[in-house]
């Protein structure tokens, strides 16, 4: 893909639902926020992709895009930060699991698989 020098701006309001469960899609500037209502349905998401992809394959393609436009995406759950992923991301911790650039936040992560109980 060509590498945009300066970028692109987005903007973007969305509403959407998967598998029953509201969740938005918002852009502005160079950053995409999707936030999900809960952690089943955030998995839910993540796991729908052809069985012939793997995570680390997919998320590898979509850095490349996100770099390549100067973008970052952000998902939430119920409006906490649980990763961030994109443009000029580093994560050290992430990269001993495979993900070299995906910055995970476990207390958000935690907090909103506790708060479903």
């Amino acid at each position: 893909m060509r590498s945009f020098a300066s970028g692109i701006d987005l903007s973007a309001d969305l509403q959407c639902e998967f598998d029953g469960k509201p969740f938005s899609l918002t852009a502005s500037g160079r950053q995409i926020v999707v936030d999900v209502p809960d952690l089943a349905s955030c998995i839910k998401i993540v796991r729908n992709r052809p069985a012939r992809h793997q995570i680390r394959h997919d998320l590898a393609r979509l850095n490349s895009f996100l770099n390549d436009l100067q973008i970052t995406l952000e998902l939430r759950i119920n409006g906490n930060c649980v990763a961030i992923t994109g443009f000029k991301m580093d994560a050290p911790l992430e990269s001993l699991l495979g993900f070299k650039r995906l910055k995970l936040y476990p207390l958000a992560i935690f907090k909103s698989a506790i708060r479903r109980r």
